[in-house]
Formats: structure tokens, C-alpha cells, sequence
């Protein structure tokens, strides 16, 4: 009679230090202990997320969300134009709609 190898799943790995939480919003953080703290990092200006410096009158990008997510998208756009347009252009003047559900466009008007 053969004899059968019994053969065990490996178990998926799980690091000791951390743990995941999930916040109202439904993003998930994972949690982790003893790790050292960088060295200081500053920038050297604001992060470009959107491409407002590269825009002329008439321009216009478009952003997909998700449905429960486009009044947060596009608050938050329109935050981002009226500082572009303080800081750094204040001739520039752009407006911000959602045209779908799931879709917000970003037009520069001057």
C-alpha cells in the first residue's frame, strides 16, 4: 500500500507588528509598530495633483469617482482652483461641474 503524503497550506504570512483598521470612510489602515522615523523631508513646493499650470482658457480635464464620492471630489477641486488662483495665478479663473454620476470636469475659463 502507498503511503500518503499529507501536505499542509502554507499559511499566508502575517507580520507580528501590525494590525488593519477600518475608519468610517471605509479606507483601511494598516498599523504597524517599531519602525524608525525617517529622516525630515521638506518640499520644495505644494504637490501638483492637478494640472492647473499647464491650462489656457478654454481647457478642460476630466476626473472619474465613484458615485458616493463626487461632492467630496469636487469640494475639494474646487478648494484646489481658489488656491491656484490666490497663490500662484490670480488672473486665472476656472469652474468645476460634475456631468455624470461618476464623472467631474475641471474647465479654465480666464
Amino acid at each position: 500500500m502507498p503511503v500518503k503524503k499529507i501536505v499542509k497550506k502554507p499559511e499566508p504570512l502575517k507580520k507580528p507588528d501590525q494590525k488593519s483598521v477600518r475608519v468610517e470612510t471605509g479606507e483601511v489602515f494598516i498599523i504597524q509598530k517599531n519602525i524608525p522615523v525617517s529622516g525630515v523631508y521638506r518640499s520644495l513646493g505644494p504637490s501638483i495633483r492637478y494640472p492647473f499650470h499647464e491650462m489656457l482658457p478654454g481647457d478642460s480635464f476630466e476626473m472619474k469617482t465613484n458615485k458616493n464620492e463626487t461632492r467630496r471630489v469636487i469640494s475639494r477641486t474646487s478648494s484646489a482652483c481658489v488656491s491656484y488662483c490666490r497663490r500662484i495665478n490670480n488672473a486665472a479663473k476656472f469652474t468645476v461641474r460634475r456631468t455624470s454620476d461618476e464623472t467631474v470636469r475641471v474647465w479654465r475659463l480666464k
